[in-house]
């Protein structure tokens, strides 16, 4: 089969090390951030930078996006797949519901789940957001501020509001 998918001790092993991550989120801050955790920043832009982690993920390289003099947000593969397939979409509904019930244990209940062909499931902490979906036959796991997501809901809803109202 063409899917990877990242063992369940190590997104445990993730999982954890970012709920327990309590940072400020503000650029100047990212250094100590990515020493701590054991990362090692591989390229730095205006509007962000890229990490190697430690972690065997499919995609050990994960971008860490810039906003309004903050880090917004972090992406991570958590599965891969070179084609897509039956067999790749049901190996992603799968470890999507394994990582699903994981993230539940060490991230508390869910503040959100939309269920479908690109199911979301939400989390939030004292100051993150983390959002796990599938997309396009992947697992991602977003982890964002709380403020960068409440900013992002505002923008999602109005943009909502607009469309439904055929704007």
């Amino acid at each position: 089969m063409t899917f990877t998918r990242t063992d369940d001790a190590t997104v445990h092993q993730m999982l954890a090390a970012l709920r327990d991550a309590d940072w400020s989120w503000r650029v100047e801050d990212v250094d100590a951030l990515v020493a701590r955790l054991g990362w090692r920043l591989t390229e730095r832009w205006d509007n962000g930078a890229e990490a190697e982690l430690p972690w065997a993920l499919p995609e050990r390289m994960v971008p860490l996006v810039y906003w309004s003099d903050g880090v917004s947000q972090v992406f991570f593969d958590l599965t891969a797949r070179t084609a897509n397939t039956p067999q790749t979409a049901a190996a992603a509904d799968d470890a999507f519901a394994d990582f699903t019930a994981m993230a539940t244990g060490i991230l508390g209940s869910p503040v959100e789940a939309t269920p479908g062909e690109n199911p979301t499931v939400v989390w939030r902490t004292a100051a993150s957001t983390f959002t796990m979906m599938i997309f396009l036959d992947k697992v991602v796991l977003n982890w964002s501020s709380n403020a960068y997501q409440r900013f992002q809901d505002e923008v999602d809803a109005a943009g909502s509001a607009g469309f439904e109202a055929g704007e």
